[in-house]
């Protein structure tokens, strides 16, 4: 993959020009000018949408898929795959629907590239069954985002995507707005670094709300991680060290969570798998890290 850097230079200049961040910011962005050898494609994947608040995440849906078509590179086109667990044609049409509304007949993504499952489970599940990419055609890049997740306005897909590229991580995910339900602190936005647009955060740990990977990360991800017996994926993000994965946060980018499950049994009923116990047997294959800062990763120096 050819990519020019020139996003090395205009971020050394941002540096050079602390006392007027946000216009710089805003001048480096728009100046962002990438070149590639082909067309590249993404793979969005929702892993599961269901019942509870089902109306509100078609509004997550369709905001999210606008703010990616509307902020992506030019040579960049999507295919998309969700799988609903509110069972019934009329979920899946609605589905659909938000999504066609949202592209709105731009060509970036086509009605083609729509892939849409509908049965009971759980996202870890979905993911080891329907996402191999080798189900998918000339997939270069995959963008994971949990089903109440928004991307916030200030999300720009071509400038975390650059970033992304340049900051040689495994996965990377934007911040969480500090509105958002947490379980670790460490995922909300760094507020030091709210307005440096070139600074990553790598670090230990990172849990999933949304992440972007490369095909050769996911693929890895898949492997190493995803099994017949994964339902919640509780207790990957720990594992991330141990097992080389390089991941970490763009505080300059920031998405929103919505909604916390506290209660398993209550919301899904009393026979589904246990969260913690999965954790319990993945943390008996795999050597679990608590959180700590690996690096500041300055793009550009």
């Amino acid at each position: 993959m050819n990519v020019n850097l020139s996003i090395k230079k205009d971020l050394k200049k941002e540096k050079e020009n602390k006392n007027n961040n946000n216009n710089n910011n805003r001048d480096r962005e728009n100046e962002i000018s990438s070149s590639y050898k082909r067309n590249e494609k993404v793979l969005i994947v929702v892993p599961a949408i269901g019942d509870t608040n089902f109306m509100e995440k078609l509004r997550f849906l369709d905001n999210n898929i606008r703010l990616l078509i509307d902020t992506a590179p030019s040579h960049v086109n999507f295919c998309i795959h969700i799988t609903c667990y509110k069972l019934g044609k009329e979920p899946v049409e609605l589905i659909r629907e938000t999504i066609l509304r949202a592209v709105d007949n731009n060509d970036k993504l086509l009605e083609k590239d729509i892939f849409i499952r509908s049965e009971k489970g759980y996202l870890g599940e979905f993911l080891y069954k329907y996402v191999r990419l080798e189900n998918f055609v000339e997939i270069d890049y995959v963008f994971l985002i949990l089903d109440d997740v928004r991307l916030t306005l200030n999300f720009k897909f071509d400038l975390l995507l650059e970033v992304y590229l340049l900051s040689d991580l495994d996965i990377i995910s934007p911040a969480l707005t500090h509105d958002s339900p947490y379980n670790y602190s460490y995922m909300l936005q760094d507020k030091t670094n709210s307005d440096r647009v070139d600074i990553v955060r790598q670090i230990s740990t990172l849990e999933f709300y949304s992440y972007l990977m490369s095909y050769k990360a996911y693929e890895k991800y898949y492997n190493t991680f995803l099994s017949k017996n994964t339902k919640w994926m509780w207790g990957i993000d720990l594992s991330f060290y141990h097992m080389n994965f390089k991941v970490g946060i763009y505080d300059y980018l920031t998405i929103q969570h919505y909604y916390q499950t506290l209660d398993y049994k209550e919301s899904y009923g009393d026979k589904i798998p246990k969260p913690l116990e999965e954790k319990k047997n993945l943390g008996k294959k795999f050597v679990f890290s608590d959180y700590f800062l690996i690096q500041m990763i300055e793009i550009g120096k």
